[in-house]
């Protein structure tokens, strides 16, 4: 997802909290916990301690297992950026579909002893296909019961739908949103413009205002696409919903910054590519068919004064929003550590196979570079802290799937772990002494590189860790 990381901090590269650090920041540092999300004015100890505080939250928390579910591929909105627009816009969750997921659900549980369920309804929109999202639901509420783990259900939406009368149902079963808002009226309607024509934006603060009146936890990202007028336009938004909600202590609504761009699916290079994978080719609105290249949009760190601005002058509390996540200042690798996806490539990478022989999109794919290994087995899935689950319905056995992806190894930067920064000639930033976890985190990714080469330098194509087991080809 691309949002703030969930990953969490395994114990061996955490220090003890107690440990002694030399006071003061370095520039660097400073910057890094800026781009977390600390704007308050505070003293840098206490943002220390608070960080510190994250970190051993993060080092002791229970295992989650996290499924991500597409429920539908339809949606109200035709927006430029959305990798889906090439796919039918139809259901393509069955009863049977979603009743195979949770029962791999379950068994993903049962084996890994988790605590947590992160249940995520993303794709299209999830709030136009009310049925099989309230029987995802039902059934992933089900199995919590039986096993006794907390369960959050979260959904991603573009937040025209959650007013709606018809939704009522759905939205009540629902803790978290994640809503996409632009930064303007104007750039609303042309980045979401509506099936029939028209401009949801009013729409879609009605929605917040409408889940935060019930009570609901909602992220709202506000995506950044045109530097001038930025402070202004980003204001006048922040604006806007605050009149709508009508008390800005009222609902927990959280606030991220967000840039598009063009990302397309895990080991697919390009456009053309995707589509001779996809069988079909992108479909642009007022473009008809295409293959360009979406150009990139801002870099979030050149504009990191505007944002903060805009949240210093904004009628919402300071410590509900939070900047860019520090993954844009730090060097790859890029991921989270013991953070694995699974999904059936049987038809391609980043496309995955549903029953009945129905393609669609794995939308987490599209966060990070991956590295495909082969064979997943018990002791391996077992061994991570995070585990997603993408449409989880090919996966019966709960032991070994047909393949996985693990993703770079990355682990945050400590901030407790400081050090001098300095920039040299050709524009990098040296450290006087890397912290443990970069070290750990390039020591892994090598390691992971190592792996793959060995695979496929081998001849019977076995899985050196698992000598019983075949690499899927």
């Amino acid at each position: 997802m691309n949002t703030r990381t969930q990953a969490v901090l395994p114990a061996g590269l955490s220090r003890k909290l107690a440990d002694p650090g030399p006071a003061g920041f370095a520039p660097l540092e400073e910057r890094f916990l800026r781009t977390r999300g600390f704007l308050v004015d505070r003293t840098p100890e206490q943002e220390r301690c608070d960080l510190e505080a994250e970190y051993h939250q993060a080092r002791y928390r229970p295992a989650i297992v996290s499924l991500t579910v597409t429920p539908s591929y339809q949606c109200n909105c035709l927006c430029p950026e959305c990798p889906q627009l090439d796919y039918d816009r139809k259901a393509v969750l069955s009863d049977e579909h979603i009743d195979c997921a949770i029962r791999t659900l379950e068994d993903m549980l049962r084996t890994r002893k988790a605590w947590n369920i992160a249940l995520w309804l993303y794709g299209g929109e999830p709030l136009v296909s009310i049925a099989p999202c309230l029987r995802t639901i039902d059934g992933a509420r089900a199995v919590a019961r039986r096993l006794g783990v907390h369960l959050q259900v979260m959904a991603t939406t573009n937040g025209t739908l959650i007013a709606a009368p018809r939704a009522r149902s759905l939205v009540e079963n629902i803790d978290l949103f994640y809503v996409a808002l632009s930064e303007s009226r104007q750039a609303h309607g042309a980045q979401r413009p509506y099936i029939g024509g028209g401009n949801g934006y009013d729409d879609t603060l009605a929605g917040i205002a409408f889940a935060a009146g019930l009570g609901k936890k909602l992220i709202v990202r506000l995506n950044v696409t045109n530097r001038d007028g930025l402070v202004e336009n980003l204001g006048t938004v922040l604006n806007d919903l605050h009149a709508v909600v009508g008390n800005a202590a009222h609902g927990d609504i959280r606030f991220e910054f967000h840039s598009f761009n063009y990302q397309p699916t895990c080991g697919v290079t390009g456009p053309r590519q995707y589509a001779a994978q996809s069988g079909r080719a992108l479909l642009l609105p007022g473009r008809g068919k295409s293959e360009q290249v979406r150009p990139r949009s801002l870099d979030m760190l050149e504009v990191l004064p505007e944002l903060e601005q805009v949240a210093r002058r904004s009628p919402w509390p300071l410590d509900r929003f939070r900047l860019p996540h520090a993954y844009s200042i730090m060097a790859p690798p890029l991921s989270e550590v013991g953070f694995i996806t699974m999904c059936d490539y049987s038809r391609g990478s980043g496309i995955a196979v549903a029953p009945g022989a129905e393609h669609h999109l794995c939308a987490q794919h599209t966060e990070v570079p991956e590295y495909r290994i082969g064979h997943i087995t018990k002791p391996l899935y077992n061994n991570a802290r995070y585990l997603k689950i993408i449409n989880a319905s090919p996966f019966d056995d709960p032991v070994c799937a047909g393949c996985a992806y693990v993703p770079y190894c990355y682990v945050k930067k400590c901030a407790h772990e400081r050090q001098d920064a300095y920039r040299t000639r050709d524009g990098q930033v040296r450290y006087s002494n890397p912290p443990a976890c970069r070290r750990a985190a390039h020591r892994a990714f090598g390691d992971l590189v190592r792996l793959k080469r060995r695979i496929a330098a081998s001849d019977d194509g076995v899985d050196p860790r698992f000598p019983g087991k075949k690499v899927t080809p």
